[in-house]
C-alpha cells in the first residue's frame, strides 16, 4: 500500500508528488493520459498574472511563493535532470494599460518594482520571468520517476474507494489501487470524482512562431493577448478563453484572431512562420479561488485543483500548502480562504 495517490500529472499533480517525496513519503502517480500533458503543457510559463494588480488579494501569498522558489527549483531540477527548465526573468512591458494609476498604487503598496513605460498608456514589469513549461515537466517527471515514484499513465479512476468516511484507495479499469491517502488534482476532470467541486473546462488556443534568438528579448501583453520570447527564438502567443465544454480543438477563427492581434502588439512578428497552433482546457472557478486542503467528510481524501490560467504560478505554493495539511502542521501560507471553497456558498471574497 502507497502513503498517498496523485490523480493528476499535470504541473500541480507533479509538484505534489515532489513535495510529498521530499517528506518520505511513498506515492504513485495516476494519470489518464500520459503525465506532463494536458493544458500544464499547453500554457505559456508566465510567472505573473497577466495584470497583478488586478489579481484576487487571496491569491497574493501563493503567486508570491511561486515566484520566490522557482529559480531555485529550476537549478535544482537542472543539476538532478540535466533538464533546464530556462527559468528567465526577461521582464514584461504591458501596452495599452487603462488603469495606469491603480497599478502604480499597487505596485507601491506591495513594494513591487514596476515603472512607466516609454510610451504614455504602457508599464513595465522588470521583475517578471517566464518558465519553458514543457522542459520543466519533462524534468518534474523524470526527478520523480529517478525518486522511485510509482507512475501509472493511460489509467483513468472510475471511483474512489471511501470506507467508514475514511479514503481507501481508488478503483481504475484493470483494478483497485490502495492508499491511505488520495490527491485529486486532475484539473478540469476533477468533477468526475466529485460533482460537488464546482470546476468547469475553459479553452485556451495558443500559437508558436518560428523567431531569431534575442530578436525579441522580454514580454509583451496588451489587452489580455500576450507573446513570450524563449531562449531559443520560439515565440509563443496566446490565449483565447473560450467556454467550450470539453471541446479541446484548435480553430482558424482564433488562429487568425491571435496572428492579428501579435501583430499588434509587435510587428516584427510577421517575419516569423507560424509552426504550430495548440489548445489546453484550464480548470476555471467562478470563484476564483482553487480548491486546496481536505474534502470535507472523508478523511484522508484531499484536493488542489481549479487553478484556472495560473497553474504553473500556484503550482509550488498551492502544494506546499497541501503538503502541510497532509501532515497535519502549520504552513506559512494562509489556509482559511481555501478551506472555504469547500463550503456549499464557496469562499467569501473581501472585496
Amino acid at each position: 500500500m502507497h502513503d498517498c495517490l496523485v490523480i493528476g500529472g499535470g504541473i500541480v499533480g507533479l509538484m505534489t508528488v515532489r513535495e510529498l517525496l521530499h517528506e518520505g513519503m511513498s506515492i504513485a502517480l495516476l494519470d489518464k493520459d500520459e503525465p506532463g500533458k494536458a493544458c500544464s503543457w499547453a500554457g505559456g510559463g508566465i510567472l505573473t498574472p497577466l495584470y497583478p494588480w488586478r489579481e484576487l488579494d487571496e491569491l497574493s501569498e501563493l503567486i508570491r511563493w511561486g515566484q520566490h522558489q522557482y529559480p531555485q527549483i529550476a537549478d535544482e531540477l537542472l543539476g538532478k535532470t540535466g533538464i533546464d527548465p530556462e527559468w528567465t526573468e526577461s521582464g514584461l512591458l504591458i501596452q495599452h494599460v487603462k488603469d495606469r494609476k491603480q497599478a502604480l498604487t499597487w505596485a507601491e503598496q506591495t513594494g513591487t518594482l514596476l515603472e512607466a513605460g516609454e510610451a504614455e498608456d504602457s508599464l513595465w514589469l522588470p521583475e517578471a520571468a517566464h518558465i519553458r513549461n514543457p522542459r520543466l515537466l519533462s524534468a518534474l517527471i523524470l526527478e520523480v520517476k529517478q525518486a522511485g515514484v510509482s507512475i501509472h499513465p493511460k489509467t483513468e479512476v472510475t471511483r474512489l474507494l471511501i470506507h467508514e468516511n475514511r479514503i481507501r484507495g481508488v478503483d481504475t479499469a484493470t483494478g483497485p489501487i490502495e492508499a491511505n491517502q488520495v490527491v485529486i488534482a486532475s484539473g478540469a476532470w476533477s468533477r468526475s470524482l466529485l460533482n460537488d467541486i464546482r470546476v468547469r473546462p475553459m479553452r485556451g488556443q495558443m500559437l508558436c512562431f518560428r523567431g531569431e534568438a534575442g530578436a525579441l528579448e522580454h514580454m509583451l501583453l496588451r489587452d489580455g493577448i500576450y507573446i513570450i520570447p524563449r531562449r531559443d527564438g520560439i515565440l509563443l502567443v496566446g490565449s483565447t478563453v473560450e467556454d467550450t465544454g470539453f471541446d479541446n480543438s484548435t480553430t482558424a477563427d482564433a488562429r487568425i484572431f491571435l496572428s492579428e492581434r501579435a501583430e499588434q502588439i509587435w510587428p516584427g512578428i510577421t517575419d516569423c512562420p507560424l509552426i504550430a497552433q495548440w489548445s489546453g482546457l484550464r480548470p476555471a472557478v467562478v470563484s476564483g479561488i482553487p480548491y486546496i486542503g481536505e474534502y470535507p467528510g472523508v478523511s484522508g481524501l484531499f484536493i488542489n485543483t481549479g487553478h484556472f490560467r495560473n497553474g504553473i504560478l500556484l503550482a509550488p505554493g498551492s502544494t506546499r500548502l497541501l503538503t502541510d495539511s497532509i501532515l497535519r502542521r502549520d504552513c506559512p501560507i494562509n489556509p482559511d480562504i481555501f478551506r472555504q471553497q469547500f463550503s456549499p456558498e464557496g469562499p467569501e471574497i473581501m472585496a
